[in-house]
Formats: C-alpha cells, sequence, structure tokens
C-alpha cells in the first residue's frame, strides 16, 4: 500500500500532466486549478491512484500539503524557468 505522501506525488504529477493536456502551463496555474485538474480527473475512474487520495482520503492536511507542494514546486520551475 502506498503512504500518503506517496499518492500525493502522483496526484501532482496527474495534476500537472492534465493541465498539459488542457493546454494550461501548470507552472502558471494555481493550486486551485491543479485541484480542479483533480476532481476532472476523479471523474473519469475511481481506480486511480489520484481517486483514492483526493476523493476517499481527503482530508484538510492532505489538501493543505498537496497546496504547500503545488506552490513550491511551481516557485521552483518559474525561478529555474526565468533564470536562464
Amino acid at each position: 500500500m502506498m503512504s500518503y505522501g506517496e499518492m500525493r506525488a502522483v496526484s501532482l504529477h496527474a495534476a500537472r500532466s492534465y493541465l498539459r493536456v488542457q493546454g494550461i502551463d501548470p507552472v502558471m496555474a494555481t493550486c486551485k486549478d491543479a485541484e480542479a485538474a483533480l476532481d476532472d480527473i476523479c471523474r473519469t475512474d475511481d481506480s486511480l491512484i489520484v481517486y483514492v487520495w483526493w476523493v476517499q482520503c481527503a482530508s484538510k492536511t492532505q489538501t493543505r500539503l498537496f497546496r504547500a507542494e503545488w506552490n513550491a514546486w511551481a516557485k521552483a520551475e518559474k525561478s529555474s524557468r526565468f533564470s536562464r
């Protein structure tokens, strides 16, 4: 069984990928945009790790950690992108 941290990491990657497919630069997306992406992903298949973490294991703590990790990733990506 995966830990919450592992499921959250999968969810972060899934949200970024989904946003890219939708034509949205994930670096410029907010954590609310990422959460909306997770909602959309979860509508497609209830056996996905994203669904298990986002819907079944949802908690304020996990959401707070997801937002913090999303914002930290986006900040690092923006810094890297604009320092070239």
